[in-house]
């Protein structure tokens, strides 16, 4: 275990207010706090707390950080803590509200001019400002659930059909997807709220050698990983066989193009063609290493001891190597990069249908008066222009902004990092500007909203953004656990990702800065054949335990989903084990919800006497049993609701 030294100098280094940083910070590293140690360094030396400006991803992240500096700035009425880091949070926030008094800002009375939004709140701010320029979008409500408004468009789309006008960009494109209009408007409504990763690519269209370069350039990072789900001896083994069986292979069919194109097998030059023809040689059409070569293979028989033996050896080989068998049976059907004139005209078929259901979805949003984030940071953008020709406003608000925050900046989409591009686009990194990214690749979990953890990795190579140089700075000290359970971590997760070598980025490793426990970490209790229920008792049996051991603990239970629970609740409920749950319980069972439901058929049947007697009966009401039997009686038979 390390002492909670770990780290200093970086995060010392984070804080001087001169320099701007791209800060890596791994799980339970202290981020937010750091974060607010940096918001308050800037405060302090700018002459207005607006020009300081922090941006997050979520409401809940917003509320922390800005709980975390007004809680900094109201201890300066407490004497100074002992503890090093509370003691120098103490003293920033001492500078802050010195310079609070001497400015008159008032920042405990008046907390909104600390300028802490989310990108979405940021994006609309700007947007609402200038409602000229940016077009219709200034006057729509955005909101998070859009569904009803992609479906709207998705279907109306493909209703132009009958249009005179655009039923010639629909009808190809439905003859590409087999004219299934069912899964077309599927397709639509799952790549509308996505349309800031193509959209830019889809008006005017890519030419076809741009898409072929793509494509091949996709394809070429898919053969690339092959090598990595492969020990060093076993490659060259490896390699080794295959040019040894191609010639032999060449030689007793000169015109075997399979041979032919493994005769100089190399896995450095590994492409689509030779890939292919390498699973076809190893693998069987089930992806299973071959038990035995085959004329029908087109290899000829070997029944050499030599080369048995040599053949054994290989099969052992990949028989150990499941997830390399797996891979090379995944890149089997590759395409070979090129688009057929065939092709190519379906490609085009379905960007023209792309950017027709763009066009429609801004007629709805025109229609609903209603639109997605998508649209709100695109007009954004509009408002501020480039980085090489700023609008006037932007040029105002750059005017006014002095220093960017930015949590979480994994989890930025294209669009966004283009937007805090325009942001900062007369920015130099020697004007006494700065920018502050923090961050961590290995915790991107925004993908649904389009999130490009590749553009963080970017930055880490390039250590700039835009004309801002960038100092890399990173922290590994975790806070929240201790050196048990970081140990076990540290050696499981490689391990876990071995198969995504290169797809993702490295893990290094925490640094646990707690001390341990008396238990172990990590201890794992094997529960086999699915059964449920017992793994439910084996869980309340865990939770028994450690409650004995430990009453003030918080144990928490995840699950894949509610179903795995089992009967886990029910065994907590009869020991009287409070719980707090998220989506545990059916919303069948919840008594507020039947209730809803009684007066909903209630008010759509009236002669649903059984509705109305669970409607009179419920909380709001309080009609006791005795009267209602009253009113059935009363009833005779006939709908309560006539009595």
């Amino acid at each position: 275990m390390t002492t909670l030294n770990h780290d200093a100098a970086a995060r010392a280094r984070a804080l001087d207010p001169a320099g701007s940083f791209l800060v890596e910070a791994l799980a339970g590293s202290g981020k937010t706090s750091l974060l607010a140690q940096r918001l308050l360094v800037l405060l302090a030396r700018v002459d207005e707390p607006e020009s300081v400006l922090a941006v997050t991803f979520t409401r809940k992240a917003v509320e922390e950080l800005r709980a975390r500096v007004l809680d900094a700035l109201a201890s300066v009425d407490d004497p100074e803590p002992a503890a090093a880091h509370a003691a120098l949070t103490w003293r920033l926030a001492a500078a802050v509200r010195a310079r609070d008094t001497a400015r008159g800002w008032q920042l405990l009375a008046r907390p909104a001019r600390l300028r802490i939004q989310t990108i979405d709140a940021l994006a609309g701010s700007l947007v609402s400002r200038l409602p000229v320029s940016v077009g219709a979008a200034a006057s729509f409500i955005a909101t998070e659930d859009n569904d009803d408004l992609y479906t709207q468009a998705a279907r109306e789309t493909l209703a132009s059909l009958d249009d005179p006008d655009y039923g010639a960009l629909v009808a190809p494109a439905l003859a590409v997807l087999d004219n299934h209009w069912p899964n077309a408007e599927s397709l639509l409504k799952d790549l509308l709220p996505r349309r800031e990763q193509w959209l830019r690519r889809v008006v005017g269209g890519p030419s076809r050698a741009a898409a072929e370069q793509a494509l091949s350039a996709a394809i070429a990072l898919e053969l690339s990983l092959l090598p990595t789900l492969l020990a060093a001896p076993y490659r060259a083994s490896l390699t080794d066989f295959v040019r040894q069986i191609s010639r032999i292979t060449q030689q007793w069919d000169p015109d075997n193009a399979s041979a032919g194109a493994l005769a100089s097998f190399d896995f450095a030059q590994l492409n689509a063609t030779a890939a292919s023809c390498l699973g076809e040689l190893l693998l069987t059409q089930k992806g299973e290493p071959r038990k035995i070569f085959k004329i029908a293979q087109g290899v000829p028989e070997l029944k050499t001891r030599e080369f048995k033996d040599w053949f054994a050896e290989l099969r052992d080989m990949l028989s150990d190597e499941p997830e390399f068998c797996a891979y090379l049976q995944s890149l089997r059907t590759l395409p070979d990069g090129r688009y057929s004139d065939a092709e190519w005209a379906s490609v085009e078929a379905l960007l023209k249908l792309l950017q027709l259901a763009a066009g429609t979805l801004d007629l709805v949003f025109s229609e609903h008066q209603r639109c997605d984030f998508t649209l709100v940071a695109a007009a954004a953008q509009r408002a501020l222009g480039s980085p090489d020709a700023p609008t006037d406003f932007a040029l105002a608000f750059d005017y006014q902004l002095e220093h960017l925050l930015v949590d979480e900046f994994q989890d930025t989409s294209r669009s966004q990092f283009e937007f805090f591009k325009a942001l900062v686009g007369g920015w130099t990194g020697n004007d006494g500007r700065t920018l502050f990214l923090v961050g961590d690749p290995l915790q991107s979990i925004y993908r649904f909203r389009q999130a490009e953890v590749g553009l963080f990795r970017a930055l880490q190579r390039d250590q700039r953004f835009g004309d801002v140089p960038l100092e890399r700075l990173a922290l590994s000290a975790n806070f929240r656990t201790v050196e048990p359970l970081i140990d076990w971590l540290n050696a499981a997760l490689p391990l876990a990702f071995a198969g995504a070598a290169g797809r993702l980025p490295a893990f290094n490793g925490l640094v646990a800065t707690r001390a341990a426990l008396d238990a172990a970490a990590v201890r794992v209790y094997p529960v086999y054949s699915g059964d449920i229920a017992a793994e439910a008792h084996q869980i309340f049996e865990i939770i028994c335990a450690v409650r004995a051991r430990r009453p003030e603990a918080s144990i928490g239970v995840l699950v894949r989903s509610r179903a795995h629970l089992g009967g886990l609740p029910a065994l907590l409920a009869a020991s009287d084990i409070p719980v707090a749950a998220s989506d545990v319980e059916p919303m069948l069972s919840v008594p507020i919800v039947n209730d809803l439901l009684a007066l909903t058929r209630a008010l759509m049947h009236a002669t649903d006497s059984t509705a109305w007697l669970a409607v009179l009966r419920a909380p709001w009401c309080g009609v006791s049993l005795a009267a209602l039997l009253t009113l059935s009686t009363a009833a005779d038979g006939a709908p309560v609701c006539s009595v």
